[in-house]
């Protein structure tokens, strides 16, 4: 470092005396100093700095003194490691008051060896006034520094604090933060699902109109007598032919504008009072309910008779039976009379015709086989046989006459009714009447009705 910036270091002019210096040195040293500024990373730099520039004065001004105050003395502010406290100050004090004797001291050395050689050059002392002027200052200035220390740590204390209400009030942000985007995820999700019921629901809405509309058009097809678009309706519209309760289903209340006056009116009832029995025929095969009633309780088959649609046929009993291959069912139901001298011979073309005698054959197992032949006496017992069939037996008979002679049956091989005598009803005269006007073709008339072979 040159003398002249060690001079504008301490901020004194070039020739000043060593007592401006000191003076400059302490005031700069005590503001520099480390302690007083602890947020300052340059201070100890600059605090070195400063004494460095005041030893340089020192050894220009006397060169045969050592500098009171700078690195490497014991006592120098710039090797203090700790806190600057109130004793660093009276330790200042000391020295710059033992520095000043020594000054003295020196002085007046130089007074006496005046005449050996030239006289050096000299401070002036310092006076009283200048002294209690300059330990005023000193005081004023520490009195600033603590009360600059005391403000410095209220700052600091007030900025920890808010840094830690910042923190506080950065991690009670987040956590707001985060809540609202947690209640914001579920009300979207929740927002999201009802979106999704609403559509679905309005899917399934459709889906009942879009059927129930269908069902609508089918049934008015219907009554309007078209069998095609009922079959078609049915068949395209997947209509369900055999759903019970009407026109109207369940879930189709709300669609239907003009409803009909017979709400359990089915298909099969519709088609009954308009004698199409194609269609009824067609909606049988469609497994519909033959018993199902509609608001006055009447069933399709009862409809057809209001209307007086003859073409609607109902089944023969006693041809059910027969198809059975129960000899026991069919002499049940003709002792007991319950079918009419049509259906006997209705059972008895039927049993003769080669549909017949297939479906009986094709149940006669071997250990069964007599059993058709017991259902055909029976049937020639209680039945008039028509001439058609007759020939046809007859016919049959002579052939097998041919190959081999078949006894005659005798009238103990008839095969009794199977029924208790409890249960046997008494015959009224009304019922001998008519079998006397079959003759020996009635019931248990004749040597043909024992034998199940008519002579006629």
């Amino acid at each position: 470092m040159k003398l002249s910036e060690a001079y504008e270091v301490l901020g004194i002019e070039e020739g000043s005396s060593m007592d401006d210096a000191k003076v400059a040195y302490k005031q700069i040293a005590l503001r520099t100093h480390p302690d007083k500024n602890p947020n300052n990373p340059d201070a100890t730099a600059e605090f070195q700095r400063v004494g460095e520039a005041y030893n340089l004065i020192v050894k220009c001004l006397d060169p045969s003194s050592k500098p009171s105050f700078g690195c490497g003395r014991p006592g120098c502010p710039c090797q203090d490691d700790g806190s600057y406290e109130e004793e660093d100050y009276n330790d200042f004090n000391d020295l710059f008051f033992r520095d000043l004797f020594e000054h003295f001291m020196r002085s007046n050395a130089g007074y006496f060896s005046r005449r050996s050689g030239p006289r050096p050059f000299r401070p002036k002392p310092e006076t009283q006034e200048e002294y209690q002027e300059r330990s005023r200052r000193l005081r004023k200035e520490q009195l600033e520094a603590a009360e600059r220390r005391k403000r410095e740590a209220i700052a600091r204390k007030e900025r920890q604090a808010n840094e830690r209400e910042q923190v506080t009030d950065s991690s009670e942000t987040k956590r707001l933060d985060a809540e609202k985007r947690q209640k914001a995820k579920v009300q979207e999700k929740k927002a999201k699902l009802d979106k999704e019921r609403r559509l679905s629901e309005e899917r399934a809405r459709a889906l009942k109109k879009k059927a129930q509309e269908n069902r609508s058009a089918v049934f008015v097809a219907a009554r309007q007598g078209d069998s095609v678009a009922v079959k078609k309706g049915i068949w395209e519209n997947a209509v369900d032919a055999a759903g019970g309760g009407g026109e109207i289903t369940l879930d189709g209340a709300s669609f239907v504008m003009n409803k009909h006056e017979d709400a359990k009116e089915t298909l099969l009832h519709i088609a009954a009072s308009k004698g199409d029995l194609d269609l009824i025929e067609w909606l049988d095969s469609h497994s519909v309910d033959p018993e199902e009633r509609n608001g006055h309780d009447l069933t399709a088959a009862q409809i057809a008779v209001k209307h007086g649609h003859v073409a609607v046929e109902c089944p023969n009993l006693l041809k059910l039976a027969v198809q059975s291959c129960q000899p026991e069912i069919v002499d049940l139901i003709l002792y007991k009379e319950i079918v009419s001298e049509d259906e006997i011979t209705e059972a008895i073309v039927w049993a003769s015709s080669a549909s017949g005698t297939t479906v009986l054959q094709g149940k006669a197992f071997q250990t069964q086989a007599s059993k058709t032949a017991d259902i055909m006496k029976l049937l020639y017992r209680f039945g008039d046989i028509p001439d058609d069939v007759r020939i046809s037996r007859d016919n049959e008979t002579a052939a097998r006459s041919k190959t081999h002679r078949t006894p005659k049956a005798s009238p103990e091989e008839v095969p009794k009714p199977k029924i208790s005598l409890s249960s046997k009803p008494s015959h009224s005269k009304k019922h001998l009447s008519r079998n006397s006007r079959r003759g020996h073709h009635g019931r248990g008339g004749g040597q043909s009705a024992h034998s199940g072979h008519p002579n006629h």
